[in-house]
């Protein structure tokens, strides 16, 4: 209408709704704000199912939708806008379960850029960093719980197996010999790999070795059982060597007798001549 003065809103009355997009968490809630002002309101999702008539929409989807709102002024000019709610699932795993030998460790990592970590130890909270060093050597299920910048939470869980030490006892535990003598040395017997060293040379791999060493040493064997895990132990053989002197040569006059003393505290004495023994 010509030179017709119109109220603002009148034929103007778009609206924006704050964001055209947002994501939550699943599981989680949300209050969709409209335009303030004298409108009435009419929210719906996709399909055009009215789900709410406020200017603001609490709303709690286990799906991602889209929300439209259509605002209503005084003068019965409607306007509408959308956003979209993404709805956002958090999943985590911590992979396969664990065999660890005894006395090892291990350190076990959770997922990239969370704002919380959780680890727990059955219902002991253990832990608050993306990753746990697990050095227990019980088998133990670990728990970890995460949050994101989303709020979306996730659990998962891992199971690490402490596995026993094979047994690694030397028979004999330590002995003497006598130089020129051998030894048996013997390993447990079962299924596994043997390693016998002096020092960081190995010279065996038989559960049982024969040695026959020229001085006192420590033989160290370690014992690996099928799972991979190692135990060892360590023996000392004695060497017991000893000599003695007669004294210097002597001479004597025919039908003559001499005493020669042989070296005190002995078990037992031979006396040879060159061919024979003569007495003991």
């Amino acid at each position: 209408i010509p030179n017709k003065t119109y109220d603002d809103g009148f034929c103007n009355c778009e609206i924006y709704l704050p964001q055209t997009t947002i994501t939550i968490a699943a599981d989680s809630c949300i209050i969709l704000e409209g335009p303030s002002g004298n409108f009435t309101y009419e929210w719906s999702v996709t399909d055009s199912i009215v789900v709410g008539t406020d200017k603001d929409h609490p709303t709690c989807p286990h799906d991602t939708l889209q929300y439209k709102l259509v605002a209503t002024n005084s003068y019965g000019c409607p306007a509408e806008d959308s956003i979209d709610v993404n709805i956002h699932v958090l999943n985590i795993n911590l992979g396969s379960d664990i065999a660890l030998c005894s006395g090892d460790s291990i350190t076990i990592s959770g997922p990239d850029n969370m704002i919380e970590y959780s680890w727990y130890e059955g219902v002991n909270l253990v832990g608050s960093n993306q990753d746990y060093p697990f050095s227990n050597n019980n088998s133990t299920e670990l728990i970890l719980q995460v949050e994101d910048s989303f709020g979306a939470n996730a659990t998962d869980s891992i199971i690490i197996n402490v596995l026993l030490l094979p047994t690694s006892t030397i028979i004999p535990d330590s002995s003497t010999i006598i130089l020129g003598d051998s030894i048996n040395l013997q390993g447990p017997v079962g299924s596994y790999n043997y390693q016998w060293f002096l020092g960081d040379t190995q010279i065996g791999s038989n559960q049982i070795i024969t040695e026959s060493p020229i001085e006192t040493i420590q033989y160290n064997l370690i014992v690996t059982d099928t799972n991979g895990c190692s135990s060892e132990d360590s023996t000392i053989v004695y060497v017991h060597s000893y000599t003695f002197n007669l004294d210097q040569d002597s001479s004597i006059c025919y039908g003559n007798d001499i005493t020669i003393a042989g070296p005190p505290d002995m078990a037992l004495y031979y006396w040879y001549t060159v061919n024979d023994s003569i007495s003991s």
